[in-house]
């Protein structure tokens, strides 16, 4: 009980409601993905629709936002699970996210107002 209520506390209220996204998820034709915010930056979960199709330490990930006319790249890690970008968004944009491995290619963009 003490645990829940230590998880439920310490992300019920982000710090910044400019920074916090709710879990978000997006289907592509190739790979599927589920956003989840992490302090001010953003974690990718990736996962293809095929199994056994996303080996991740095979995958890349380049992230990029546009506001308008203007496109503006974030910067990407990889960790154990899930990519991390490690930039927060600004209202309104849009996450144009690049996901690739040795076969394939997608490009998923995910609005967010």
């Amino acid at each position: 009980m003490i645990l829940f209520f230590a998880f439920f506390t310490e992300h019920a209220w982000p710090q910044s409601q400019e920074d916090y996204i709710s879990d978000l998820k997006k289907t592509g034709n190739l790979f599927s993905v589920k956003l989840t915010p992490a302090d001010k930056f953003l974690k990718v979960y990736v996962t293809g629709h095929n199994i056994g199709q996303v080996d991740l330490k095979k995958m890349d990930l380049k992230a990029s936002s546009r506001n308008g006319k203007f496109i503006t790249a974030l910067p990407v890690s990889r960790e154990e699970d899930y990519f991390l970008i490690h930039q927060s968004l600004k209202k309104p944009s849009d996450l144009i996210l690049d996901i690739s491995n040795s076969e394939q290619s997608e490009r998923l963009e995910i609005p967010y107002k």
